[in-house]
């Protein structure tokens, strides 16, 4: 009798119709939140493979195009892997990517998606590493020099060279920069492959949601907005058009594209000193050479 009283009353439905509709608001709010978290966590993730992709990218043109060619320019040769001077300006906190955020990633249709993105990271980072113990290493080498010859007026040839630099500190930067040589491109390459890949899996795990995505381009025009850049809901566009028309703010005209293109130099290979008598071909065994 009680209960049937209860529920003939408009007050409990009422009661209990609000606490449906909070506790429905809340299950919407959370998933909302969570659904802007794992957006944001993969939007970053995005940002630092591409800061990665420029890092290294620029690292490659410095070392292995813009200081070859100068040293090239100096000795009228190829250039030594010690006449490489170090990458300048190596940021003290290099990009990482915060796994946290990303393990939502293991429940998408391509849960190896995060190893690969973490792979790729250890990866950028070894080459820091190898940047890093480069520069030590050419440091070393330039501490000799100096104290070999403080005015710069003496003599020098690969026989000096190797009579007051020594051999560990020659074999040393030959294989850091030979490491540098292969590494920095195959890692460049390998986080662009990673970085689509995310970006297609966020793009199906999230559907009603938009992420950045970056691209291969040009080192010229790493500045430059993408070509295929996608234009802004209209909505916005009249929102934009009309406060600039009420406040008479002055209309923003899109410059045209003028940038010309230049292509990258063709660098000289870089020659290992001094030559390895274990690194050329071997004779066989009872053969004597010319």
């Amino acid at each position: 009798m009680t209960v049937g009283l209860l529920l003939s009353k408009p007050e409990f439905w009422a009661a209990l119709f609000g606490a449906l509709a909070a506790f429905l608001l809340g299950v919407v709010a959370t998933w909302w939140a969570n659904l802007n978290a794992k957006r944001t966590a993969g939007n970053m993730a995005i940002i630092a493979l591409s800061q990665m992709c420029s890092l290294v990218e620029n690292a490659r043109f410095s070392l292995f195009v813009r200081e070859a060619l100068r040293a090239h320019s100096i000795q009228h040769r190829n250039p030594y892997a010690f006449e490489i001077r170090p990458l300048v300006g190596l940021p003290d906190s290099p990009p990482r990517i915060s796994p946290d955020g990303l393990g939502f990633l293991a429940d998408s249709h391509d849960p190896d998606v995060l190893n690969r993105l973490l792979t790729a990271e250890r990866a950028f980072t070894a080459m820091i590493d190898l940047l890093r113990r480069h520069e030590v290493v050419h440091s070393k080498i330039t501490e000799k020099l100096s104290a070999f010859d403080p005015r710069g007026n003496k003599p020098f040839g690969t026989d000096v060279a190797l009579e007051v630099i020594g051999g560990k500190l020659l074999i040393d930067v030959d294989v850091l920069v030979e490491e540098l040589e292969k590494g920095l491109p195959e890692t460049r390459d390998a986080l662009i492959k990673v970085g689509k890949q995310l970006f297609e899996v966020l793009r199906v795990q999230i559907p009603i949601r938009r992420f950045v995505t970056f691209k291969a381009v040009t080192r010229t025009r790493f500045a430059d907005q993408p070509l295929d850049l996608p234009s802004p809901l209209l909505w916005r566009v009249v929102s934009r058009w009309l406060f600039d028309f009420l406040f008479k703010r002055r209309r923003y005209n899109k410059p045209q594209d003028t940038t010309v293109v230049a292509s990258d130099p063709t660098p000289p290979s870089i020659t290992r000193f001094p030559p390895r008598s274990w690194e050329s071909p071997r004779q066989p065994s009872g053969t004597s050479g010319p």
